[in-house]
């Protein structure tokens, strides 16, 4: 009996994407009929405690490789490997619909948000990734101007109105469970992830 992802998927005028990197999750929404999935500092920081086995050895790894890279070169080289492999898993889906399904989004480094040559320079990194990258970008002002430029050079993007940082990977306590009074209210159903709306869906293509 189909469940109600593929029902929806199947039955309906609906597209869903999964709202996480996460190898497990994708691989299930996947089988259900996602069509896309997304990547955020935020998100990452989740995925890292939830795979803690997988990242936290990568992330010595990566430190050990280059004892001069900062917490950030750290934190965002991490994001990348793991969109790399969400849009290795996405790729079938890609090929099949002949690019108009199976991306996966990373976003632009927050930090970056006032400057478009900053996050432009990022995106067209992002797009030598993999053929299915699409770039995330802060609705403001520089980030439409930068998604512009990004698209006319062929970089498929999408545009956020909630962007977040999250802490370094290095930091005084890395990868712990936070603080009592920072845990979710009771009121949220367990398991789900606060956060605020966002534009993840449809991609803008060039």
């Amino acid at each position: 009996m189909a469940t109600p992802l593929q029902r929806t998927a199947s039955e309906f005028p609906t597209e869903y994407w999964n709202d996480s990197c996460n190898e497990s999750e994708l691989a299930y929404a996947i089988e259900h009929g996602a069509v896309g999935a997304t990547s955020n500092p935020t998100i990452v920081s989740t995925v890292m405690r939830q795979e803690y086995d997988i990242w936290a050895p990568r992330v010595r790894e990566i430190i050990s490789q280059n004892p001069s890279w900062t917490d950030q070169e750290v934190t965002w080289q991490v994001i990348e490997e793991m969109a790399i492999r969400g849009w290795k898993m996405l790729e079938p889906i890609y090929q099949s619909a002949h690019g108009q399904k199976g991306r996966l989004s990373i976003q632009t480094n927050p930090t970056f948000s006032p400057s478009v040559e900053k996050m432009a320079e990022q995106a067209m990194h992002f797009h030598t990734l993999a053929p299915n990258v699409q770039v995330k970008f802060p609705a403001v002002a520089a980030g439409i101007e930068a998604m512009e430029r990004v698209t006319e050079e062929g970089a498929t993007v999408n545009a956020t109105v909630s962007f977040t940082v999250s802490r370094p990977w290095r930091s005084a306590r890395p990868w712990s469970e936070p603080s009592p009074s920072a845990r979710r209210p009771a009121t949220t159903p367990p398991g789900w992830r606060r956060r605020a709306p966002s534009w993840s869906d449809a991609p803008t293509t060039g």
